[in-house]
């Protein structure tokens, strides 16, 4: 069968524990397609927060995000009241866009791999513009 095979960064300089909850869970009762897009989500914001940011400001008060594609390797089934963590890191900086790669554990072991792709917008503007400076300068400090 063609699939997107993801493959996991050597290092994630990025945490978020949660659990799961009856939100999270399918009608099939584990975490389906629809409700990962809401856990990588959660995982994206508590990055962006430690970097002093947001979806809709990156650092300079006027430029956001805008995502433009997503892929899932689904490895194991999440369930709800499972606690994992999602690690999350900004694998590639381009002129216009970032590409952040998450890889989500349950009991330490990989559940979830995937990746999002993401356009830099000026919401005022509405036209994509560039990363800002000062947000490669947050990234660049974290170790």
């Amino acid at each position: 069968m063609a699939r997107i095979k993801l493959i996991p960064l050597d290092r994630y300089r990025f945490t978020h524990e949660q659990k799961i909850y009856i939100s999270n869970i399918n009608p099939a009762g584990h975490v389906g397609s629809s409700q990962m897009i809401d856990l990588l989500h959660d995982g994206r914001i508590a990055m962006l927060q430690s970097l002093d940011a947001n979806e809709l400001n990156l650092g300079d008060g006027k430029t956001g995000t805008i995502l433009s594609d997503l892929a899932v390797n689904f490895k194991a089934e999440l369930f709800l009241h499972d606690v994992i963590t999602i690690e999350s890191d900004i694998s590639e900086v381009e002129e216009k866009g970032i590409r952040i790669c998450y890889r989500i554990l349950k009991n330490g072991k990989t559940a979830v791999l995937a990746e999002t792709g993401h356009v830099c917008f000026s919401y005022f503007d509405k036209s994509i513009c560039n990363v800002p400076d000062i947000f490669i300068k947050r990234l660049s400090e974290v170790k």
